[in-house]
């Protein structure tokens, strides 16, 4: 059976177990990244990955060299230690003749892939990354939107929010609900009576205590239904006599951290009704999260994917730990998208800082929002993200 190609943003290929239609090119996994990319970027991308790991692989061969023949010098005394001197301007010299080099390399391979790429969409007479594109702009519009919407009435208490949607000329179309929900907000505090708007998921996304607002929860209480129609075996199931088999696979299975699992066992051990659906419910979707993946062909790839959002919820609440746990299966069982991650909008702001021309700016903004966004400094997710600013 083949293996999955595609190459991660640390330059390593995937490897995963291609199941699926014979012309399926990736895992599930890679393909719905390749769908968000749209194929042409994403074939950018993977390019760049390549070459920021044929990068990094020479830095690491100079980086070692050098400290070998930097410990000779640093021992070495006289008319020797000027000679080791000079290998080590010698092995500098050549680094960076390498490293141009290879820099030239890839521009030249990168300007023949985006030549390639284009010649087939002229060919073709149909770029396929077109609706990607349209879902990338659409959101920073609604993120950029948002925030217009949210300084209006700070700017101008009585008028502001309506004075964005008149300008913007749109009318409870998805930029006005947004201006007219803080138009209504500051309406009510004015005993103005206006008309309530439905709440945009832009503002859902804005919210943050988005995970208890009503639109989460009836989203929330649909998914758990969608995922509890798994079957559980009887010893998998949560109970309140014994803790069942499954937090215990888990563990193992997922590699948790001691943080997480102690974490991870007090939510599936608890009886309360999280989002007013039922008692147990966290152990009870756990339960049937566990025997889908399990059982899954890509279950390696699912396993990784229980360990980030267990670890990534240590602290946070119930709700938000069961939000998390259903987030394990979108895109894997029909009809499940949850509300906007965490990911997902930390690659829309990181994305619209790649505008500011100072550097330093931009990994200031970049932290504050990874924090903000509840990113632990020094894990993989907020080096990707450090990097993509620097």
């Amino acid at each position: 059976m083949d293996t999955c190609p595609a190459i991660k943003q640390n330059g390593s290929v995937c490897g995963s177990r291609i199941y699926g239609a014979d012309e399926q090119k990736y895992c599930g996994r890679h393909m719905t990244v390749q769908k968000n990319h749209g194929p042409n970027h994403y074939e950018i991308l993977q390019l760049r990955y390549k070459h920021k790991r044929e990068s990094s692989d020479l830095y690491e061969v100079y980086y070692h060299h050098r400290l070998g023949v930097q410990k000779m010098f640093d021992n070495a005394e006289g008319d020797k230690r000027h000679e080791i001197h000079t290998r080590l301007m010698d092995i500098d010299a050549t680094y960076r003749n390498d490293l141009n080099l290879m820099r030239r390399e890839h521009r030249a391979a990168e300007d023949t892939l985006l030549r390639e790429i284009d010649a087939r969409v002229q060919a073709g007479g149909v770029d396929p990354d077109v609706e990607a594109r349209q879902k990338r702009r659409e959101r920073k519009e609604r993120v950029i939107l948002l925030r217009a919407a949210r300084a209006a009435p700070r700017a101008a208490p009585h008028a502001g929010a309506g004075r964005v949607e008149e300008e913007l000329d749109v009318h409870w179309g998805p930029v006005g609900i947004v201006a007219g929900f803080y138009a209504g907000e500051q309406a009510a505090a004015l005993g103005e009576g206006i008309p309530h708007a439905p709440r945009a998921l832009a503002v859902i996304a804005g919210d943050k205590q988005s995970i208890h607002t009503v639109e989460v929860v009836s989203h929330m209480r649909s998914i758990v239904d969608k995922v509890r129609k798994v079957e559980v075996p009887l010893e998998y199931q949560w109970n309140t006599r014994v803790v069942s088999k499954t937090p215990g696979e888990i563990i193992a299975g997922c590699k948790l951290s001691g943080p997480a699992t102690v974490e991870m066992i007090r939510l599936y051990t608890l009886d309360t009704a999280i989002y007013d659906i039922e008692q147990g419910i966290y152990g009870k979707v756990m339960d049937s999260m566990w025997q889908f993946v399990k059982n899954h062909p890509e279950t390696e790839s699912l396993r990784v994917i229980i360990k980030e959002e267990i670890e990534a919820g240590v602290g946070y609440c119930a709700q938000g730990n069961l939000t998390r746990i259903c987030n394990v299966l979108a895109g894997y069982i029909e009809d499940i998208t949850p509300p906007s991650s965490r990911f997902e909008q930390a690659n829309d702001r990181i994305q619209q800082l790649l505008s500011v021309e100072d550097v330093n700016s931009r990994k200031m903004s970049a932290k504050a929002i990874l924090l903000e966004l509840g990113f632990k400094e020094g894990d993989a997710h907020w080096s990707a993200y450090m990097e993509t600013v620097a």
